[in-house]
């Protein structure tokens, strides 16, 4: 009885553990995402106004 109950302490540790680093994953995700969009707010408004994605030419005209 005792053993089982150790046992069940253990894998209850390892399970919040376990929940614990997917919780900082996912914030870490998000927040990288967050970062990203701040990062390409500039490049999404020049589109917005007609800017052009061409790698030939980056004047701006398509």
């Amino acid at each position: 009885m005792l053993t089982l109950l150790v046992l069940s302490g253990i894998a209850l540790l390892w399970l919040v553990r376990m929940l614990w680093r997917l919780k900082r994953r996912v914030d870490d995700l998000l927040l990288s995402r967050a970062q990203l969009r701040v990062a390409l707010k500039p490049v999404a408004e020049w589109h917005e106004k007609g800017g052009c994605f061409s790698r030939e030419d980056f004047d701006g005209t398509c």
